[in-house]
């Protein structure tokens, strides 16, 4: 069922992003891995539509082996983020190699690489 759980919270996410954009009482952040261009677009087009300005903020990430530390220290530490996914250096690889960098999109870089 995580497919169409996925998918029902992205529509509930889109309708209440453009409900907040519509009131302009306040400002919006939508904190998620918006790893593929596609992705990134798709909410900027939902902000320019509705008159509002929009930043891209980047994290570049850390080393894949300091990430995959941490995970191995959070699942030691019993902390599972409230995954519905087993972190599995396939799934991490595939996470990793599946991500499309923001290049040249009006993108803010904050550097997070250290170790």
């Amino acid at each position: 069922m995580y497919e169409p759980y996925q998918d029902e919270a992205e529509a509930q996410l889109d309708a209440t992003l453009k409900e907040l954009l519509e009131a302009g009482t306040r400002d919006v952040v939508i904190d998620r891995a918006l790893y593929l261009k596609e992705f990134r677009d798709h909410y900027k087009q939902i902000v320019e539509e509705k008159g509002a300005r929009w930043v891209l903020v980047f994290f570049r990430p850390a080393s894949k082996e300091l990430i995959w530390k941490r995970i191995q220290g959070r699942r030691a530490a019993e902390i599972n983020a409230d995954s519905a996914l087993d972190i599995t250096p396939e799934v991490l690889d595939g996470y990793w190699s599946g991500f499309e960098n923001p290049v040249g999109e009006g993108e803010v870089v904050v550097d997070v690489t250290g170790e």
